[in-house]
Parts: structure tokens; C-alpha cells; sequence
């Protein structure tokens, strides 16, 4: 995808969440979309939002390559 497509991705599943405000796979898919469009914090925001409304897919995580190796070393990874 491009970087205008992700963009367009983004306003439509925000649009989505405002109106499932638990929907914890969009906001699962909306986090990697954040890390696609080099927006870091809002993505593990998102994470940790997601988790907290039941995202509870550990396998998921550990085996997305949408989250490289470094960001699972990070603070913000270890803190979630």
C-alpha cells in the first residue's frame, strides 16, 4: 500500500472505532496501520487500548512482522 492509502485506511477504521469503542481488532489492525505511517506512539497507544478492551491474541503478537525485532525490545513494548 502507499502511504496515501494507509492514510485513507486511517480515517476510515477512526471513523469505525468512534462508533465501536471496544472493537479490539480494529484497533489491533488501526495500531499497525499507526506503525505504517511512521507514527510509533499513537501505534502502541492503540496496542495498549486494544489489550484493554480484549486483544488477548499473544501468538498474534509475537508472530506479526508488522512489529520488528526492535520495537519488541523497546520500553514501550515491554510496558504493555
Amino acid at each position: 500500500m502507499t502511504l496515501q492509502q494507509y492514510e485513507e485506511a486511517k480515517k476510515m477504521m477512526l471513523i469505525w472505532i468512534q462508533k465501536h469503542p471496544t472493537d479490539h481488532q480494529m484497533m489491533y489492525a488501526l495500531a499497525r496501520v499507526y506503525l505504517k505511517t511512521q507514527q510509533e506512539t499513537e501505534a502502541y497507544d492503540l496496542l495498549k487500548q486494544a489489550i484493554a478492551s480484549g486483544f488477548s491474541y499473544y501468538w498474534v503478537l509475537q508472530n506479526d512482522p508488522a512489529w520488528t525485532v526492535e520495537q519488541k525490545q523497546s520500553a514501550n513494548w515491554k510496558k504493555i
